[in-house]
């Protein structure tokens, strides 16, 4: 066999070996399109899923909140009890701020505002609405000072009417009030509180008494040396007066 039947040769075995190529490929391609493709379950879990789903499904138990009224209401019942107890202990001024410290310590803010409708509620003892109003000024952070400077402002109780001025002991515990707030520690705060209020009070003892707190704390002698309006005490057991006056 010569050179060029070589070649001939040659060309035909890399012809059939081509064809060979391309009937495998489209063999390939025609078992791929026409096998099922096989569903996946959206839903299946795995063995750890399954084992935890029981575990997930049950709900924590959640302890319901005790509304806030209810303990409001609780703490009140707890400081006329207190109150009972103090008013109790005649002429012993430092047994009763004794108590009344020991149960300041122990008040956070719902329990300030608890208090709020104590001393604004003109039904209840006035000695307990002053034992309130002390115990607020004792207690002296923010909470009670907002308390206090909203008793002295708002021109309404708790009970919807207008508090009478020509009730004494009104007037006494809302003075009583003013003194809390110009002790109170920050001086900045203590003289725009006197401030605001001195511009919302229009009952002229209870205005006369918060001028001169202020003039007190900044040392204004030209209001210190006016003539100061008097005002009748209340009646008060003597204990409870040391502490109001």
């Amino acid at each position: 066999m010569n050179i060029k039947n070589h070649h001939y040769v040659f060309i035909a075995i890399i012809l059939v070996a081509a064809i060979l190529v391309r009937y495998d490929l489209n063999r390939r391609v025609a078992n791929i399109n026409t096998t099922t493709p096989v569903a996946i379950d959206s839903t299946a879990q795995s063995p750890i899923a399954r084992e935890a789903a029981p575990m997930m499904a049950v709900a924590p138990t959640v302890t319901p909140a005790v509304p806030t009224q209810d303990l409001e209401e609780a703490f009140r019942q707890k400081f006329f009890t207190e109150a009972s107890e103090i008013m109790k202990s005649q002429g012993d001024a430092d047994g009763v701020e004794r108590k009344l410290r020991a149960l300041a310590a122990g008040m956070n803010q719902r329990d300030v505002q608890a208090l709020y409708e104590v001393i604004s509620d003109e039904n209840q003892d006035g000695e307990k609405r002053a034992l309130a109003v002390e115990l607020l000024s004792i207690k002296n952070d923010t909470a009670s000072l907002t308390v206090l400077q909203n008793f002295v402002a708002n021109k309404k109780t708790v009970n919807g009417t207008e508090w009478d001025p020509k009730k004494e002991i009104e007037t006494i515990l809302r003075a009583q009030a003013v003194e809390s707030i110009a002790a109170y520690p920050q001086k900045d705060i203590a003289l725009s509180t006197l401030s605001f209020l001195q511009r919302r009070v229009d009952e002229a003892f209870l205005n006369d008494r918060i001028g001169r707190a202020s003039a007190n704390l900044t040392g204004d002698p030209v209001f210190q040396l006016q003539p100061q309006m008097t005002q009748p005490q209340p009646v008060l057991d003597d204990s409870i007066r040391g502490l109001v006056q």
